[in-house]
């Protein structure tokens, strides 16, 4: 969800700013970026339109969005331990069914018997 939130920095002449160090820049929110992604993040103008970011409300969604996606590592962390039990169980089951073709493909080669020549006597 907020992957596509990309920072945008700033100057402080850009914002009406005068600080001590002219050259340091901020980085914002565009809080027109932010309406797309949440819009309950935002504070609207007398005309409706984005005009801030609720930044306190920002870190409590990036750890809600956190938490979720953990969450969902936990449980593909899971699914592939117990998709790797069931790939070794199914590994062993085709060994041993690979022997018991050799078992049966050498039984039927001993029991083919050499050709034998029937002399009719008359």
């Amino acid at each position: 969800m907020c992957v596509c939130l990309a920072p945008k920095a700033l100057s402080h002449a850009s914002l009406g700013h005068r600080p001590r160090n002219p050259i340091a820049r901020i980085t914002k929110l565009v809080a027109e970026d932010v309406e797309q992604v949440n819009p309950d993040l935002i504070v609207r103008d007398k005309e409706g339109k984005p005009y801030s970011v609720r930044y306190d409300q920002v870190n409590a969604m990036l750890l809600n969005e956190f938490l979720k996606e953990h969450r969902t590592v936990k449980e593909q962390g899971a699914t592939i331990a117990q998709l790797k039990k069931e790939i070794t169980s199914l590994i062993a089951t085709v060994k041993g069914q690979a022997a018991q073709i050799q078992q049966v493909s050498a039984q039927v080669q001993a029991s083919k018997a050499a050709p034998q020549v029937v002399v009719n006597k008359p």
